[in-house]
């Protein structure tokens, strides 16, 4: 932010037109905050970007008129992205957003005052809130969470979480329909709203130096909160299952069940039940894990009664010779199931 004040002022300008980031995870409330003022639109995406970033031939658009807006030229460039993208086959989780800054003050007026009333609020909602985190779309993620950036969707995470101030909630999706002037994203990301925000899930994967930037501390005081409220925790609080109550079977579907009740009391805290599973590799006996599966927990009812299922589905890469398994992670979006397999970002 200091750069830009300090290269605007040299050649005698308050801001720019358009901010454009053709780069990764960069659509993020934090990143807005930065250049809030600096410019009238910002254009940057949510996900990570394919390899061939944008298509720089959308610029032409500049030599075709006399006269071209800011906001056009967002357009221009989001639209020949996401052709680009059909074109070259990368198009399943792209992102792109185009925000409209005029409005950001009043988006960010409204996050605060939900997170006014979250803390003001006579019951804990961390629980419900990781839960929504662990649901919405994230990005730049990895099976190893501290590999992992931590980024989720703002507005998707909000409106699974808030839910008692249908006032409060209304305005901030009406100040998000301002903020976001125009937006593509890919079938996997159906989805993306348009800005995403830093959560992550527990204090171990929080990154310190975060909390020390002045410039969105709000949410990063409220963060802070949660955080060290999930680390503070005693340990008599945390969900137990009664393993008297514990159920397995393997049914005609060829689905593997198991489901069990938590010890009275101890259902306060759930956040999320998750099935991990893996397989033994007989030539070493080593064991990998290959995927997880969402379980389910009746959060509204708190009766303690979990479960989840596995279908003993394994994803196994070859070269024709070598054989391995490999982790993967499998999902539904409308129609169109997914397939993430995670290989080393490099």
């Amino acid at each position: 932010r200091s750069a830009v004040i300090g290269g605007l002022s040299e050649v005698g300008l308050n801001q720019f037109d358009l901010i454009g980031m053709d780069a990764c995870l960069m659509a993020t409330y934090e990143v807005a905050h930065a250049v809030n003022g600096l410019t009238r639109y910002l254009l940057a995406s949510e996900e990570l970007e394919p390899g061939h970033g944008w298509d720089y031939r959308a610029f032409a658009t500049l030599l075709d008129q006399s006269a071209v807006q800011a906001a056009d030229l967002g357009v221009a460039l989001t639209d020949g992205f996401e052709r680009q993208a059909k074109e070259l086959g990368t198009s399943g989780d792209i992102t792109l957003s185009l925000l409209d800054m005029a409005y950001f003050n009043d988006f960010t007026e409204s996050f605060r005052a939900i997170l006014s009333d979250v803390t003001a609020a006579s019951e804990p909602t961390d629980p419900r809130m990781r839960t929504a985190s662990s649901k919405v779309p994230s990005y730049g993620s990895n099976p190893d969470p501290s590999k992992s950036t931590h980024h989720i969707d703002l507005a998707a995470f909000v409106a699974d979480w808030f839910d008692w101030n249908p006032l409060l909630l209304e305005d901030f999706e009406s100040a998000l329909d301002n903020l976001v002037a125009y937006k593509v994203a890919g079938p996997a990301n159906e989805r993306s709203t348009g800005l995403s925000i830093y959560f992550p899930p527990e204090e171990a994967y929080a990154d310190a130096s975060y909390f020390d930037d002045p410039i969105h501390s709000q949410w990063a005081n409220f963060l802070q909160e949660y955080l060290t409220a999930g680390a503070e925790l005693p340990e008599e609080s945390y969900p137990k299952i009664d393993p008297d109550s514990v159920e397995y079977e393997t049914g005609p579907d060829g689905l593997f069940n198991i489901s069990a009740f938590l010890e009275s009391g101890s259902s306060g805290n759930v956040a999320e039940v998750n099935m991990y599973y893996g397989v033994v590799d007989p030539e070493d006996d080593d064991l990998y894990y290959i995927g997880v599966e969402d379980g389910y927990f009746d959060w509204d009812e708190q009766e303690g009664f979990v479960s989840a299922s596995y279908d003993f589905s394994i994803l196994s890469i070859s070269d024709g010779e070598d054989e391995i398994y490999a982790y993967s992670e499998l999902w539904w979006e409308k129609a169109l199931m997914f397939v993430d397999v995670h290989f080393a970002y490099v």
